[in-house]
């Protein structure tokens, strides 16, 4: 993505450079955050949403506010995790699936019973007839689901 953006700055179209070096910053960060490195992936993964999430489609850019929202988690920031999950991800299923279940996570981990509910609730409902690779994931909300509401 370097090269690519280098080489767009070369012909002049200068926009879908910014954009490319952007995605290239967004996959540093996910990679440093993979490392176990989360505050730099944090700085790096906000610099990134920043610089290609103003002048591009927001495909790449929800994965990004997704490694973002577990970097944060990762480095005990849940609170700012939270902020990036709420704000949601453009209507891609299959990041705002996973975000939605490490919000009822985060909500249930903070005692927020009712909001935990609604989170779990989501992932329930969007992958009820999901790919068999996922069914791992909406089964945790089906768990965490189950037991919020006998709790009563």
């Amino acid at each position: 993505l370097d090269l690519i953006a280098a080489s767009l700055n070369a012909v002049g179209d200068s926009t879908n450079a910014y954009v490319a070096s952007g995605y290239a910053q967004g996959l540093r960060g996910m990679l440093v955050g993979r490392r176990g490195e989360f505050d730099e992936a944090v700085t790096t993964l906000r610099e990134s949403i920043l610089q290609s999430g103003n002048l591009s489609g927001f495909v790449a850019v929800n994965h990004q506010r997704l490694a973002l929202a577990i970097a944060l988690i990762e480095a005990g920031r849940d609170e700012e995790a939270l902020q990036v999950l709420e704000a949601g991800f453009e209507g891609n299923v299959y990041i705002d699936v996973p975000g939605a279940l490490l919000r009822g996570q985060l909500y249930e981990r903070r005692g927020e019973r009712e909001q935990a509910i609604r989170a779990y609730s989501r992932v329930v409902e969007l992958w009820r007839d999901c790919d068999p690779e996922l069914i791992p994931q909406r089964e945790v909300a089906e768990r965490a689901l189950q037991r919020l509401l006998a709790e009563g």
